[in-house]
């Protein structure tokens, strides 16, 4: 990945530093653009920048809640929206679920050099709470919703035309 010089306030050490530890990630490019803007110019903490990227991670997921909250007048008729609805609920928990595994595993790819055992101990078990959490949310959206299809689909057509 070459060097993007997104903060022009920002000295080339700190902007290498950003760059190096966002090759850890996924969307390197991303990272770097987005995290630049917020790390302090002088950071050398990786501390600081995981705490910046989960912030702007944290406003980012609010502002969409905020957008899609605003959509809402894309109004689908009965059973349509419901369905659709399932549907959103069901890529999000299974996002969130992905996301928190695929984290411990990368968790435990880590060395005991680049983070503590301890703090690496409980990174995991917060994640691990997440998972679980999630996982119970989705047991008990999927049964409600099946509960919810076999109540609005009984006598479907002797009411309907």
């Amino acid at each position: 990945m070459g060097s993007i010089n997104t903060n022009r306030l920002m000295n080339p050490r700190t902007m290498t530093f950003v760059e190096t530890q966002c090759r850890r990630t996924r969307y390197q490019e991303l990272c770097v653009r987005t995290l630049s803007n917020y790390v302090n110019a002088t950071s050398q903490d990786p501390q600081e920048i995981a705490q910046v990227a989960l912030k702007v991670s944290l406003a980012k997921a609010i502002n969409t809640k905020y957008y899609i909250m605003k959509l809402q007048h894309l109004r689908l008729d009965g059973e349509r929206a419901f369905e659709w609805h399932q549907s959103n609920v069901q890529t999000w928990l299974s996002t969130v679920l992905t996301d928190a595994y695929t984290c411990m595993e990368g968790m435990n790819n880590l060395g005991h050099a680049s983070m503590g055992g301890k703090m690496k101990a409980m990174i995991k078990a917060k994640v691990l709470n997440v998972a679980q959490v999630t996982s119970n949310a989705l047991g008990l959206f999927n049964g409600f919703a099946a509960r919810h299809k076999a109540s609005h689909h009984v006598g479907y057509g002797k009411n309907k035309p």
